[in-house]
């Protein structure tokens, strides 16, 4: 079944986009060449590329919408205080989450930046920084928060006993289960995960095992990536090569590490899905891949506090102000499960005291 998509949030790609604004994007992401300067957006990635236009394509439509889209202006002399405050209160009437619309609004100001570069964006930025200030994430994460070395033992059991059952629909079990294994072991970003290739991300190592390499260009803070994969990993994605993946190949040829049930390359989708799927199974909770990201550094946050910031590595981040956040959410994690303890506590000592004494 297809999905609908609410008219008002659509997000008109490039080609539906004014000429001027469609010119001034495609000049952006004009790449360098040996005697010219290539846009200022020729070196973001593509996904980067992707969500700003998106986001700019949704400030047309609204334009559009309020029949605002005028020949004789251009992308930044659009941008008025009175229509970025309209838009404000559009997207606000959409229900749409803070962290949402800040993240709109920064977008499209990037947008702006690379298409009309040297314009004045004070008025944007001005707006951006309170937009994020005041932006509160609409989910509580720490509701699908499970303590790593209980996410790994019940993983490890899960796949031990698949790995008995010969049935034909084993393969892709298990794939979801090395997956979801690797992802507690190595937790990296699931548009890196999703597109891992054998002999380019994932090589073998000198002493018979597997790295896990990721070059500046594949990640988002342009920093190379690479680690050893721990044994229990190896040796279970050992296994993977040899029988389940070929299996799901069928006679097929891919270097991608991730093959579906139908021979295919997965997509980021298809594994934030399966992993919903068998978490929810595993530990009555749908835990989705950037979750998994979260897990590592909340358990420092809580086991080791001093020591929050050594998980920026791992989680392959520059600094330790991400790492931090993971530290207050757990404060907040231990604070709901003392006020739990002390509820637990209240009630069993209102149940002896309400008891009836048995006569002697």
């Amino acid at each position: 079944m297809t999905r609908r998509i609410d008219p008002s949030r659509r997000r008109p790609p490039p080609q539906e986009w004014p000429a001027r604004d469609r010119e001034a994007w495609e000049a952006a992401l004009r790449p360098a060449h040996p005697f010219g300067v290539g846009g200022q957006a020729s070196q973001w990635r593509p996904l980067s590329q992707k969500k700003v236009a998106q986001a700019y394509g949704r400030w047309i439509l609204f334009l559009r919408e309020q029949d605002c889209l005028c020949d004789d202006e251009g992308p930044a002399e659009r941008a008025s205080r009175d229509r970025l405050r309209a838009y404000h209160a559009h997207l606000v009437g959409q229900d749409l989450a803070t962290v949402t619309i800040a993240g709109l609004f920064t977008d499209l100001r990037e947008a702006l930046r690379v298409m009309r570069p040297g314009t004045d964006l004070a008025v944007l930025d001005r707006a951006i920084a309170v937009l994020q200030a005041n932006a509160m994430p609409t989910r509580d994460k720490t509701r699908t928060y499970v303590r790593p070395a209980e996410l790994l033992r019940a993983t490890q059991a899960h796949l031990a006993e698949l790995a008995l059952d010969a049935s034909r629909h084993q393969p892709a079990r298990i794939r979801t289960g090395l997956q979801l294994l690797f992802l507690i072991l190595r937790p990296i970003r699931r548009e890196n995960f999703i597109r891992l290739r054998l002999g380019d991300d994932i090589i073998r190592s000198g002493a018979g095992g597997w790295r896990l390499r990721l070059p500046p260009e594949k990640t988002k803070n342009h920093a190379p990536f690479e680690v050893e994969l721990p044994e229990l990993l190896g040796c279970w994605l050992d296994r993977y090569l040899a029988e389940w993946r070929p299996a799901l190949l069928d006679g097929r040829a891919s270097d991608r590490l991730w093959i579906t049930h139908m021979g295919t390359e997965m997509t980021g989708d298809g594994l934030y899905g399966e992993l919903r799927k068998l978490t929810q199974k595993l530990f009555r909770k749908s835990i989705n891949p950037h979750a998994l990201r979260d897990g590592p550094a909340t358990a420092l946050a809580i086991e080791d506090p001093t020591h929050v910031g050594a998980a920026s590595p791992m989680l392959g981040h520059r600094s330790s102000r991400m790492a931090e956040k993971h530290y207050n959410q757990a404060r907040t994690l231990e604070a709901a499960e003392a006020w739990q303890d002390a509820l637990s506590r209240r009630r069993r000592v209102s149940s002896r005291d309400k008891a009836p004494r048995m006569p002697r």
